[in-house]
């Protein structure tokens, strides 16, 4: 049997709400017609993850009124100086972001674009106001 949510997965016979396991407990079947579920009926994919990420994404650059661009530009200039870094690097230079997540739709957007690559390594970051949180290190694809 394939994942999906049971309660956001719509019938595709019934377009009825959700699934439950039959008695014997191998499948799942359709509260309202007793149906199986199909892959279509599972709106849980990796690529509807990719497009609610890229919607998020849009709707940031909107929001943050020209500041994720700015920062990437300020990113870009922190690339040439620097073989690795993290966001505390680029906090220290833009200040606070007008959104939580803009930082990193900042690294997002320019990993995508192949400035900067994912070590795999994460830092305590150095800001009182992230209580040590870990962050990514990032390193400069040159």
């Amino acid at each position: 049997m394939f994942p999906f949510n049971p309660e956001s997965s719509s019938c595709p016979s019934c377009d009825g709400r959700g699934y439950e396991r039959d008695r014997d407990g191998d499948k799942d079947l359709c509260f309202v017609c007793g149906g199986e579920p199909t892959r279509e009926a599972v709106p849980e994919t990796a690529m509807m993850g990719e497009s609610l990420k890229q919607m998020g994404f849009d709707k940031l650059l909107v929001s943050t009124g020209g500041w994720i661009d700015y920062a990437g530009d300020v990113l870009s200039r922190l690339c040439a100086h620097q073989a690795e870094l993290t966001a505390d690097d680029l906090r220290s230079l833009v200040g606070t972001p007008p959104h939580p997540n803009a930082v990193g739709a900042v690294f997002s957007k320019a990993a995508r674009a192949g400035l900067i690559r994912d070590t795999g390594r994460v830092v305590k970051s150095a800001r009182p106001d992230a209580h040590s949180r870990k962050i990514t290190v990032w390193a400069v694809a040159r």
